[in-house]
């Protein structure tokens, strides 16, 4: 169907995205039309995130030459759906109302990854036909719009902490709500975006800040659309509540693309720490994971009880998502359990407790990177990317210093700098060391000092 929209709607999408990296650098924004009530709801997120990161100077004006008053949107709902665990309750919750699911594509894996995206779409389609619900997809190309390295380097910098990036920090929430604007025209005032947190971290958005929280979504609005920040419950909760209705309902939970598509796996791959926490939470509420989209034999276990026997799941994490689920382990299982039952009753006797950060040397390392001025540190990661191999503390995602899941990328990163400069040094030896030095510092990366806007590429 067309888009109906007047220019105020239209422009939201671009306002919403830009925000963020607006309130980074302390740029402002000009546009011609903007939308009365989102150019306010701008100015009240701007407080409101400013309380989460008070290390950040919040100095962005936005300037409209034309404030519109857009038409009413009639009655109806829509849920943001990713096809997650969080997006799936969102759903299910509100399924009386026949929301349309709402897919945004582009921003958690690369549009050209044909094949995983033809799949991502198959799957949520033949979903929304199964519940007799229309479905829309958005497109976008906004992480490839910027230097995200650069933008990375700075929100840590300006934060004082390392871990997650402005996209989690403060963009994706309302970048998603602001993509849907101009597809709600004609077609409903209600927006639900699931909620990722429980109760209690939600009412603490200080001091657990998010790019979505109650206080940050709910003020997101436009025409006369409200946006509801829904199902502030933890994650084995809405397994509970779902326990029933989910077999047959594949979940997509994985970050981990490559990895699923290199295993034969369909979207899930069954070894980072997120799919094995799933498949933990579905088979303690007692709902099968080969039901859900889940792989489930000896090799997803042994992924699952290494990283727990070896405290490579940080002890934050273990808190948050681990230990309530281990309570609900129970204490006498007589059935198979979907061949987890000797797995279960191993996890429901170990100690979570005694598991411990392992990354502090990671952290210490980040936190020296992200405080260099960005030319001084991209210049270093160059050399010791180039040169040596990636270290696994040199500008890693967050959820992969929690995962442990292996791809190409991470067989790269694990590898030991210090034994890759022996095996230069030993086979090439000095001289060929030293020009890879220069070749990766002075040479191959001057573009990067100068580079002229006009520059397609």
């Amino acid at each position: 169907q067309d888009i109906h929209a007047d220019e105020g709607v239209l422009a939201v999408p671009a306002v919403g995205l830009l925000l963020p990296l607006a309130w980074l650098t302390g740029a402002s924004l000009h546009v011609r039309y903007l939308d009365r009530g989102f150019a306010t709801a701008a100015q009240a997120l701007q407080v409101e995130f400013s309380r989460m990161y008070p290390k950040l100077v919040f100095r962005t004006e936005l300037f409209v030459d034309e404030l519109t008053d857009s038409p009413s949107n009639p009655k109806g709902s829509a849920v943001l759906f990713s096809g997650g665990l969080d997006a799936m309750y969102s759903f299910y919750a509100n399924r009386q109302l026949k929301p349309r699911l709402v897919e945004v594509f582009g921003t958690e894996f690369p549009l050209a990854n044909e094949p995983y995206l033809q799949q991502v779409r198959q799957d949520s389609t033949l979903f929304a036909e199964k519940h007799g619900v229309p479905l829309s997809f958005i497109y976008t190309n906004i992480p490839f719009l910027f230097d995200q390295r650069a933008v990375i380097h700075r929100f840590a910098g300006i934060r004082g902490k390392v871990g997650g990036d402005l996209w989690k920090g403060m963009g994706y929430a309302l970048g998603y709500l602001s993509m849907a604007a101009p597809l709600s025209a004609r077609r409903f005032d209600h927006l639900i975006i699931a909620a990722w947190a429980d109760r209690e971290t939600a009412r603490n958005a200080v001091q657990n800040p998010d790019a979505s929280s109650p206080a940050t979504d709910e003020k997101v609005t436009w025409s006369n659309l409200r946006v509801e920040h829904h199902g502030c419950l933890h994650r084995y909760e809405k397994v509970q509540e779902m326990k029933d209705w989910l077999p047959g309902n594949p979940v997509r939970v994985c970050w981990y693309f490559e990895t699923a598509q290199a295993l034969g796996e369909s979207v899930n791959c069954c070894r980072c720490e997120k799919c094995g926490r799933t498949i933990v939470a579905l088979a303690v509420a007692g709902v099968d994971p080969r039901l859900c989209g889940f792989t489930v034999n000896e090799e997803t276990v042994h992924c699952i009880r290494d990283r727990l026997e070896k405290g490579i799941i940080k002890e934050s994490q273990l808190a948050k998502w681990w230990v309530p689920m281990q309570s609900h382990v129970p204490d006498h299982i007589d059935d198979d359990r979907f061949g987890l039952r000797e797995f279960l009753e191993w996890f429901r006797s170990i100690d979570l407790g005694a598991g411990k950060d392992t990354h502090d040397f990671s952290r210490m390392m980040q936190k020296t990177y992200y405080r260099l001025p960005y030319p001084l540190a991209v210049t270093l990661r160059s050399t010791v990317y180039g040169v040596l191999g990636e270290p696994y503390w040199l500008n890693r995602p967050e959820s992969e210093s929690e995962s442990g899941a292996g791809s190409g990328k991470q067989t790269l990163a694990h590898r030991s700098v210090i034994r890759r400069a022996a095996e230069i040094l030993k086979k090439e030896g000095w001289r060929s060391l030293w020009f890879k030095i220069l070749g990766e510092t002075i040479y191959r990366r001057v573009n990067v000092f100068e580079k002229p806007l006009d520059s397609p590429t």
